[in-house]
């Protein structure tokens, strides 16, 4: 079944400081650098985490797969509170400007629900669709991720299509495949 991509009416965006009063250390998005690997790599926790957002990930996640992704993917992407890495996304798949994939989105636990996952969606939906000037951007989430789902659908992306995978424990689980158009 072709699937054309039409605009997204759909504009809803983060406003507000996504700190909280007790946060010090200042939130900057940016470019990830050689030095931000190891922070990288420190975001995932438990090899459910790493499944989760790197599929294909092995657990323990090594410096070796962070650069591994560094060189299959583009514009890979930090949140840093201080010097400290708490966010990591980047675009695989890349179409020319016709569409790429949204990969690897992930905050570190103690930074979730204060609106990072939000501004660093948002900050690579720029980049794909005003810097990159692509007509669609896609991901892939798993089915049981609430917040994330509850948050790509409020930044207008739609479902088109679903798949199934087998979790590190031999689990049955279904990843949900979402696109947004310009």
């Amino acid at each position: 079944m072709l699937h054309l991509c039409q605009p997204s009416d759909r504009k809803e965006f983060f406003r507000g400081n996504p700190l909280s009063e007790r946060d010090e250390a200042p939130i900057l998005i940016r470019a990830a650098g050689v030095e931000d690997y190891p922070g990288i790599r420190d975001l995932f926790q438990t090899p459910e985490e790493l499944f989760r957002v790197y599929p294909d990930g092995e657990w323990p996640f090594t410096l070796e797969q962070v650069e591994r992704i560094a060189k299959e993917r583009v514009d890979l992407t930090v949140v840093t509170a201080g010097e400290k890495v708490v966010g990591f996304a980047n675009f695989y798949r890349v179409d020319g400007r016709r569409s790429a994939f949204l990969g690897n989105v992930v905050i570190a636990e103690a930074y979730r629900g204060r609106g990072l996952g939000r501004a660093l969606v948002e900050r690579m939906l720029k980049r794909a669709f005003e810097e990159r000037k692509m007509e669609e951007l896609r991901l892939s989430v798993f089915a049981d991720n609430t917040p994330a789902l509850l948050l790509y659908d409020a930044l207008g992306f739609t479902p088109y299509g679903l798949e199934a995978r087998t979790d590190p424990q031999g689990g049955k689980k279904v990843l949900l495949h979402m696109r947004r158009c310009r």
